[in-house]
């Protein structure tokens, strides 16, 4: 984890699916977050764009629930793989080939 100091290391954000079966808690500020147009995220979100935030995995804390996970590589070589709701498939978290969700 992050040396974080002051406000940042008590920055707690939870979140979850939308039937409510998997909770997660994020501790700390993303590392970076974006809006992306890429294809992956058009269909990941099924809209124009994806909005991400990026933690290190030791940020992020899966409360309850069960995760599904698929993996697979773009056709420029970029690694993805997605956790998602095993009851209502939303996407949960993402590793993008660099350690971070």
């Amino acid at each position: 984890m992050q040396d974080m100091t002051g406000d940042q290391a008590h920055e707690i954000h939870e979140g979850g699916c939308h039937c409510g079966g998997v909770r997660y808690r994020t501790t700390g500020r993303p590392h970076k977050s974006a809006i992306c147009h890429c294809r992956y995220c058009q269909t990941r979100t099924g809209s124009a764009f994806g909005v991400s935030a990026y933690f290190d995995a030791a940020q992020v804390t899966v409360l309850s629930g069960d995760l599904k996970s698929y993996a697979f590589t773009t056709e420029s070589g970029r690694s993805f793989e997605t956790q998602s709701c095993t009851t209502c498939g939303q996407a949960c978290s993402g590793r993008w080939g660099c350690g971070t969700t």
